[in-house]
């Protein structure tokens, strides 16, 4: 959370600000395990504000998604260290998700993603805390009720 409080004490539209908050983490998590012959999904999903997962979405036609991509080529090529894009890789759910399978005995090879399902709205995180959202009484994980 306070990655996101300073992209937007940066100056960073709201919008963006979330998603760069995202993307960032899955985009290292690939630029680590991708080359380690994970295959990763090139689609995801949002919540709506109703609880529902929405459509299928192409990471590609994301302009933040796209930027997030070539900033951390960039990155590599400059010499990043593989500790420096663990730190960042290390914050999104696939990449906690493929250490936990591999911690069980898991080879990396074996692993496969489904597309993430981003919980925030482009309008940021709260918003049904705030009242701006229906709420939906089922939470988004409690899919069996």
């Amino acid at each position: 959370m306070e990655l996101y409080e300073a992209l937007l004490g940066l100056g960073i539209p709201t919008a963006e600000a979330v998603r760069l908050f995202q993307f960032l983490p899955m985009v290292y998590c690939r630029v680590l395990l991708a080359p380690k012959g994970v295959p990763f999904p090139d689609t995801y999903h949002t919540m709506t504000p109703e609880g529902t997962v929405g459509p299928e979405l192409r990471l590609d036609d994301h302009p933040v998604w796209r930027a997030s991509v070539e900033f951390a080529r960039q990155e590599v090529e400059a010499g990043v260290t593989g500790d420096q894009v663990l730190q960042a890789a290390g914050r999104s759910a696939e990449f906690q998700g493929a250490d936990q399978m591999c911690k069980q005995g898991s080879l990396l090879a074996d692993i496969r993603f489904v597309p993430s399902v981003l919980i925030w709205s482009e309008s940021g995180p709260g918003a049904a805390e705030v009242g701006t959202a229906p709420r939906n009484p089922r939470r988004w994980w409690q899919f069996w009720k």
